[in-house]
């Protein structure tokens, strides 16, 4: 296959979940310059194997996987932890919270803003493992194939860890300050 060739049909399959990879990435960094700079290196690695590519997963979870591998190695370089921001991300508990208006329901409000920011500060304190599996499956809302093909395990095993993924969030609700 000559360099255009490759170079087209790199770009045909990018084309179906370029918006899907920019999503993911931003759940994963928490700000959308990172992301951008997520999503720009694990193109660069996934184009550079695109030869390679057979075909047994389908394209955007062969990427998705080169892009966590990405970030779980930048995370190790850099030793930081990443806080998951859930405002762009937790789309129901944002448009519940946008519907209500000041005058009927302050005191709702209030607490669906309490709940969001528990939820992002007990997410950040799960292991990236964890963290990711639950972004993937009830925010991204993958299926349990998907995240299977994105983790490279079997369906057991994803719903194995992610009932620990959810005794683990569960537990850091839990233990959260008042």
């Amino acid at each position: 296959m000559s360099f255009e060739q490759t170079a087209q049909s790199f770009e045909h399959a990018l084309s179906a979940c370029w918006e899907k990879l920019r999503m993911q990435a931003r759940a994963l960094t928490g700000n959308w310059q990172e992301a951008e700079d997520l999503v720009q290196e694990a193109l660069m690695k996934a184009y550079s194997a695109w030869p390679r590519f057979r075909g047994e997963a389908a394209f955007a979870t062969w990427v998705q996987r080169i892009m966590a591998n990405v970030y779980r190695d930048y995370c190790q370089r850099n030793s930081r932890l990443y806080q998951v921001s859930l405002d762009d991300n937790w789309a129901e508990l944002h448009q519940t919270e946008a519907s209500l208006s000041v005058g009927n329901d302050v005191l709702r409000r209030l607490e669906l803003q309490d709940l969001r920011r528990s939820l992002e500060q007990a997410l950040a304190r799960l292991p990236e493992i964890y963290r990711n599996l639950l972004i993937l499956k009830y925010i991204k809302s993958l299926s349990y194939e998907e995240l299977a093909q994105a983790f490279e395990c079997s369906i057991e095993s994803v719903r194995c860890r992610l009932y620990r993924a959810r005794q683990a969030l569960r537990q850091q609700l839990v233990d959260l300050p008042i």
